[in-house]
C-alpha cells in the first residue's frame, strides 16, 4: 500500500485498489476461513477430518491462483493469468466443501452443526 500512495486518491476502480482488495478479502480473510475451518471442524463435528492430503492440495491451489489473480489485477492484464487464477481459487474452494461434506457424511448421526457449516461452505463457494 505504500508504493501505490497515487491510487488511493483518484478513482475507486483502480488496478493496484483491486489488487490489494483482492489480497485482503481472498489472501486474509478467505485463508483463515479455511484454515480455521479446518482446525475447529473435527472438533465440532467430533471426527477426524475425511483427508489431510485434500486440505493440502486445497491450499496448493489456492495460494498460486491468489498469486495469479493479484498479479493480474496489479499490472491490470485481464487474460490468462487472472482466469487461471480464478479457476485455481474455484477449484480450492469446491475441493475444500467437499471434504467438508465428506468429512460431515462420516458422522454417524447428523446434527445441525452439520447443516450450518455444509450452507456456510456453499455461499462461500457461490461468493469466490
Amino acid at each position: 500500500m505504500l508504493f501505490s500512495v497515487k491510487a488511493f486518491t483518484g478513482h475507486y476502480f483502480h488496478p493496484q485498489i483491486l489488487a490489494i482488495t483482492h489480497m485482503a478479502a481472498l489472501g486474509w480473510g478467505t485463508m483463515i476461513i479455511l484454515g480455521a475451518s479446518y482446525q475447529l471442524i473435527p472438533v465440532v463435528l467430533e471426527t477426524e477430518l475425511y483427508s489431510q492430503k485434500l486440505a493440502w492440495v486445497c491450499f496448493g491451489l489456492f495460494l498460486p491462483g491468489l498469486v495469479a489473480l493479484v498479479y493480474s489485477f496489479w499490472v491490470f492484464v485481464p487474460g490468462i493469468h487472472m482466469q487461471c487464477g480464478a479457476v485455481l481459487l474455484l477449484a480450492a474452494v469446491l475441493l475444500f466443501t467437499v471434504n467438508v461434506y465428506l468429512t460431515a457424511k462420516m458422522k454417524k448421526q447428523q446434527t445441525i452443526q452439520e447443516d450450518f457449516i455444509f450452507s456456510a461452505c456453499m455461499c462461500l463457494c457461490f461468493t469466490v
